[in-house]
């Protein structure tokens, strides 16, 4: 985080009710006050949803896109569930692999495994397919072992808890 020129270093935080658009040239502008024109690297840190990568693009170029780490589980237990029943040993399994794969650099595998594993019929046949199509568009923001080998956060739990305490609560 930048310094505040005395070696403090603060959190801000941007909440806003807006457009998309809109929120990006307050996110962007708050950056730019934080020092982001002095950084090496810039990492950019999202839930998955287009409308997110979007305004990291138009406001972050070049910046390093993640998909959150916490985000991405939640979509392979979906996954993981499809096949074998929610909750069933063979569910659980598939899930801590696919897990361990994910955590590994190998999201490639997981989805090919998916795939080959789909249900043929059924409720949890249309679900799968969402879950693979979710991955497929967030594996380029998926490797979690080369991120975490040079020191960046997979994970966006400060965030996630900082809008429910400070927009949450307190707005």
């Amino acid at each position: 985080m930048p310094s505040n020129g005395s070696g403090y270093q603060a959190t801000t935080y941007v909440a806003q009710i807006s457009s998309a658009g809109e929120f990006g040239l307050v996110l962007r502008a708050e950056a730019w006050r934080r020092g982001i024109g002095w950084a090496k690297v810039v990492v950019f840190l999202g839930d998955g949803a287009a409308w997110i990568w979007r305004l990291a693009r138009l406001n972050f170029h070049g910046a390093i896109c993640i998909l959150d780490f916490y985000h991405a589980t939640e979509h392979l237990l979906l996954l993981a569930n499809a096949p074998y029943g929610e909750g069933s040993p063979s569910a659980k399994k598939a899930y801590r692999r696919w897990w361990r794969r994910c955590l590994a650099d190998k999201i490639d595998l997981v989805i090919d495994e998916a795939k080959a594993q789909l249900p043929k019929a059924g409720k949890t046949r249309a679900l799968a397919p969402k879950q693979i199509n979710y991955l497929l568009r967030n594996r380029s923001r998926m490797h979690y072992q080369t991120y975490q080998q040079v020191g960046y956060f997979i994970g966006s739990g400060v965030v996630e808890m900082a809008c429910k305490t400070v927009v949450g609560q307190r707005l």
